[in-house]
């Protein structure tokens, strides 16, 4: 799916590789395999908070204990709650979202996902917000921890591209 917003195409197909993580690093690190958006909690300036969706799934834990992105907006469970967990003990994320620690489930990712992209707008780095139409639905994604979810942009591809609708405009100023 290519969605065209104010005339920029948004590339929505999810990337395919997936990039085993370092355990050393102090990241919880969470890829969705299948559509869907983790929700989280976004604050702006004036304190207003909304629920934005994201595919980035490298999270971290506050002081408070609190599951956040790496900008500080919290992780939402199933019921619109923020996530809190005991970094004293080891966390495990189930393929269907639900959240453990010490063999009790804490909590499941609230994971979302919409009939048509089209109906999703692009808000600030990595994070999507529906507009009006937009339906939500199930989302078919599998959480695996470890992991995340590479670019779905082939560099060398873009490269050349750029590289061709530049000469293109060459040519055609030229010719005018």
């Amino acid at each position: 799916l290519v969605p065209v917003l104010l005339g920029i195409l948004i590339n929505c197909c999810f990337g395919k590789q997936i990039q085993k993580i370092s355990e050393v690093l102090p990241l919880i690190s969470v890829v969705l395999s299948g559509n869907g958006f983790f929700a989280c909690e976004y604050t702006n300036k004036a304190g207003v908070t909304s629920v934005k969706y994201t595919r980035d799934g490298s999270f971290i834990l506050n002081q408070s204990g609190d599951l956040v992105t790496k900008d500080g907006d919290y992780v939402l469970d199933a019921n619109g709650r923020h996530i809190r967990l005991n970094p004293q003990q080891e966390t495990v994320f189930n393929e269907n979202g639900t959240i453990t620690q010490n063999g009790v489930t804490v909590a499941a990712l609230q994971i979302a996902d919409f009939t048509d992209y089209n109906y999703l707008e692009h808000f600030g780095e990595s994070y999507y917000q529906p507009v009006e139409g937009a339906t939500r639905k199930q989302a078919d994604a599998k959480v695996f921890s470890g992991y995340l979810e590479q670019s779905n942009v082939t560099v060398i591809n873009e490269m050349v591209e750029l590289i061709s609708v530049t000469r293109n405009y060459e040519t055609n100023q030229k010719v005018i």
